[in-house]
């Protein structure tokens, strides 16, 4: 199964011949083989490799429990702390995934809740939250971290509502994959050349600032 935007496309044809690719441009936007396609964003934007220097939050309207997330992320800094997705106004209980301060990707703050994955390695990270916690899976680690408390709102994206606190990393792409709809991808709007992320899921455009 391949997709076209965020629609599920089993077959394309040309006539009565079944295709097995199809592209837009230089674009590859369809593959009968499942692989990976480029979005393709409504007239009015650009897609980017990615963005960067966030300072804002977004709200995904998402219910945490249950929910799973997947990020292609890198940091630029390995000192400075920055917040993937939280669902309470601040890291309380640790129900936050983070470019922790000591250089790795981890859940809250606390000792022995960081892989040793260092977070200016790019990465694809997976964060789940059950009914009283957080995982957070790279490659073959995962860390978990329990307690409720953190459970007091939706997930927030790159910060802590009216914090964004992601300015030194770049995201190449985020994925609610359960529990929600949400697919952003790097886009530019092109009537005022500014950059954020487009969610292909629900159609809105989320600008850095």
């Amino acid at each position: 199964m391949s997709y076209i935007g965020t629609n599920k496309v089993g077959k394309m044809y040309l006539g009565d011949t079944a295709i097995g690719k199809a592209y837009l441009g230089d674009d590859l936007v369809y593959d009968s083989a499942g692989g990976s396609v480029t979005p393709v964003l409504p007239d009015g934007y650009a897609q980017l490799d990615y963005v960067q220097g966030i300072t804002r939050v977004i709200s995904t309207n998402i219910s945490p429990v249950n929910s799973q997330w997947e990020f292609d992320v890198v940091c630029d800094s390995s000192t400075t702390s920055n917040e993937v997705i939280i669902c309470t106004g601040f890291g309380y209980g640790g129900q936050f995934a983070a470019a922790c301060g000591n250089g790795k990707w981890g859940l809250g703050t606390g000792a022995g809740y960081y892989t040793s994955v260092n977070v200016t390695t790019r990465s694809t990270i997976f964060i789940t939250y059950t009914s009283n916690g957080i995982t957070m899976t790279i490659g073959n680690e995962t860390v978990s971290r329990t307690g409720t408390n953190g459970h007091t709102d939706n997930p927030f994206l790159f910060g802590a509502k009216g914090s964004g606190l992601f300015s030194s990393g770049k995201i190449y792409s985020v994925k609610c994959l359960s529990g929600g709809s949400f697919n952003g991808v790097p886009a530019q709007r092109i009537s005022d050349n500014k950059n954020g992320i487009y969610d292909l899921a629900n159609d809105v455009f989320y600008p850095l600032t």
